[in-house]
């Protein structure tokens, strides 16, 4: 048991809000924190996810929408020119904010992974994360794998390896910051190894998130939960019932409540 830790299954997520509509509802709803991706069109940031090229709203306009309300957001950056872009915009939103800002990116080759044209450099991606590790002291820094279909199904041991590495040169300057290392749901069980000493090493937690018909269920993820400690493992799952998961959380906790 964890006791009084703080349990990020309780944490309640609105994933791709990535239009007008969508931000109106989510506005609305009981998340706490709006995952939206940031893409550019023109050289103006906006929202919309690959291979979309067409969006209803830019990122300025969605900062000033969701600036009176209480939701924290997690921006996920598709180039490092839609991060560079977006810089200005996000540090003077986050000035109005108490919730913190995540700063989300795959910055690394991942499962499957060998290598794609315009994929950056490492430093640009240090360059551009240290650019708001600086100007966002506050910030979580969101940082995973670029992953492709294929037949390795893990996070092996030389991969967080170069995570932690980047992340470090990231925090050079000695301002640590909340991390968290975003993973599809359906490689974390074969990656608990690697994924617990990522965690431990850097202080952080892993996100899970998963794609439709990739086979994760509820069992999975609370054989996941059992491998970590429950501050350590978010759940920004669009596909997987997360009232049943939470509810089987809470059966648990009675029963050891019990002990």
């Amino acid at each position: 048991m964890d006791g009084d830790v703080f349990d990020a299954s309780t944490v309640v997520w609105a994933h791709g809000v990535n239009s007008s509509h969508a931000l109106d509802l989510a506005l609305q709803d009981e998340a706490a924190i709006l995952e939206a991706d940031v893409i550019v069109i023109e050289g103006v940031p906006m929202m919309g996810h690959p291979p979309s090229t067409q969006s209803d709203i830019s990122l300025a306009t969605w900062l000033e929408k969701v600036k009176p309300s209480s939701k924290a957001v997690k921006l996920d950056f598709k180039t490092v020119e839609a991060a560079r872009l977006s810089l200005a915009l996000v540090t003077a939103f986050s000035a109005h904010k108490v919730e913190p800002v995540w700063i989300n990116s795959d910055v690394l080759p991942g499962p499957n992974y060998s290598g794609e044209a315009g994929a950056p450099s490492r430093d640009d991606v240090v360059s551009v994360l240290q650019a708001y590790a600086r100007s966002l002291p506050s910030c979580v820094l969101s940082l995973g794998w670029w992953v492709r279909a294929g037949p390795t199904t893990a996070i092996t041991w030389e991969m967080v390896s170069a995570m932690y590495d980047l992340y470090a040169d990231v925090e050079a300057d000695g301002v640590k910051h909340r991390v968290t290392f975003p993973v599809p749901a359906r490689l974390v069980l074969p990656s608990v190894g690697p994924l617990r000493w990522l965690v431990a090493k850097t202080g952080g937690s892993i996100t899970l998130f998963d794609r439709r018909d990739d086979g994760t269920t509820v069992t999975d993820l609370l054989v996941v939960r059992s491998r970590f400690r429950v501050n350590q493992v978010y759940y920004d799952m669009t596909f997987v019932d997360m009232g049943r998961l939470r509810t089987e959380i809470w059966k648990t906790s009675q029963n050891c409540n019990k002990l």
